[in-house]
This record gives structure tokens, C-alpha cells and sequence, in this order.
């Protein structure tokens, strides 16, 4: 009966690495679609009057794109460096 104790993963013979490359793809996926949004709505104008961006987009673009990996970075560091933290008060 252990067919009826195991997740649908296990069912269909997924391995723990397929699993675990579907949860990253998910995360970078979903990191990939909050950047955009951001970085579209604080440097690109409502309307679009020209086929590329302007080099005032662009920069702005580029220096949002920076800032939210820089920032990503950061708080990555903090959470890995809280939670070693975490572990060694255990």
C-alpha cells in the first residue's frame, strides 16, 4: 500500500533532482516576471511612440536591472548568514 502514502511526484517516477530543477525554473521564472513588471513601470512611459526604447529608458532599465540583483544579492546573503546563525544557536 505504499502506492497510496506517496506525493503524485513519486507516482510518476520523478527523481528529487527533476524536482528540485522544477522548484528553481519556478523561482527564477517568477523572479524573471517581478523584475520586468518593475523596471516596465518605473522606466518605460505609458505610450509607446517608437519601435526600441529611449536612452533614457534604456539607462534607467539597465540601472533598474542592477539594482534589483544587487538588492537580491544582499538579502540572499542576510537570510543565508541569519539562518547559519540559526542553526548554530540550535
Amino acid at each position: 500500500m505504499s502506492f497510496l502514502r506517496s506525493s503524485p511526484q513519486q507516482q510518476y517516477g520523478m527523481s528529487p533532482a527533476v524536482m528540485a530543477a522544477e522548484a528553481e525554473m519556478e523561482i527564477m521564472s517568477d523572479m524573471f516576471n517581478r523584475l520586468g513588471k518593475l523596471c516596465h513601470e518605473k522606466c518605460i512611459v505609458g505610450a509607446y511612440y517608437e519601435g526600441t526604447m529611449t536612452k533614457g529608458e534604456s539607462v534607467c532599465t539597465d540601472r533598474c536591472v542592477s539594482k534589483f540583483f544587487d538588492v537580491s544579492y544582499k538579502v540572499g546573503k542576510l537570510l543565508e548568514s541569519r539562518s547559519k546563525a540559526q542553526q548554530q544557536n540550535q
